[in-house]
């Protein structure tokens, strides 16, 4: 949108224009969407591996278009996206895959035991 000249602040701001005031709003509505929704859907701690890959996925193609798809390229929100959207994908991609090599525990025994505890 600021290449074809759609968004301007009259004061500018340190990134090609825009203000952190702008950064830090988008970064306030993402932590409230992110409080309204985790009650109603839950969260859970280990996320599919089907999901992690998909995240990991969008993470090198971002990486990639800033760096040499889009006109012009952005090699500075290239290397700050790619290794903060690395900082989770990796992490997340070695436990998904120790989740796959791990056998799910036995199960309890449902006698009278089992409920005592």
């Amino acid at each position: 949108m600021l290449r074809h000249d759609l968004w301007r602040w009259p004061d500018g701001g340190v990134y090609r224009g825009v203000p952190v005031s702008n950064f830090a709003g988008w970064l306030g509505v993402s932590a409230l969407l992110m409080g309204v929704v985790e009650p109603i859907v839950g969260w859970e701690r280990d996320a599919p591996g089907w999901l992690v890959a998909l995240y990991g996925v969008m993470a090198g193609m971002e990486t990639l278009a800033f760096a040499a798809v889009f006109d012009p390229p952005d090699r500075l929100v290239a290397v700050a996206g790619g290794a903060a959207m690395g900082a989770f994908a990796a992490p997340a991609a070695v436990a998904a895959a120790r989740r796959r090599t791990v056998p799910p525990p036995a199960a309890r025994p449902m006698g009278r035991r089992a409920w005592r505890r």
